[in-house]
């Protein structure tokens, strides 16, 4: 969740605040109340947490677009993605490409989580 207008500015933190890997936006969209909503997803998912502490989840891609999707006002992720790789340095795509590799191995449908917004759209 961010308050940010740009979008771009929340992942750049994020990336420089002791996260491993770079983060790689599945979805993104604008909701009506982000701290409202953001707070049911934390409810919704609890049993889901790595580490109580952190807001970081187990979850597959699909399962939490849908949840998130009911909310959507508008889906802004190709926008974003688009916008969001031009800040980033060849070093930086290579890594994302590299930490999206190791995640699919671990979980299969991280490969096909970049465009599942777009499936669940047409459904």
């Amino acid at each position: 969740m961010t308050d940010k207008d740009d979008l771009t500015v929340r992942m750049k933190e994020l990336y420089t605040t002791g996260v491993p890997l770079p983060f790689d936006c599945v979805y993104a969209c604008i909701v009506e109340n982000n701290a409202e909503i953001e707070k049911a997803m934390h409810n919704k998912f609890a049993k889901q947490r790595v580490n109580p502490h952190r807001e970081f989840f187990k979850l597959k891609p699909l399962r939490i677009i849908k949840a998130i999707k009911q909310y959507e006002v508008e889906d802004i992720t190709t926008n974003f993605r688009e916008d969001f790789d031009a800040l980033l340095t060849e070093e930086e795509k290579v890594a994302r490409r590299k930490s999206r590799l190791k995640l699919e191995k671990i979980d299969p449908t991280v490969a096909e989580a970049k465009d599942v917004h777009s499936a669940i759209k047409k459904k």
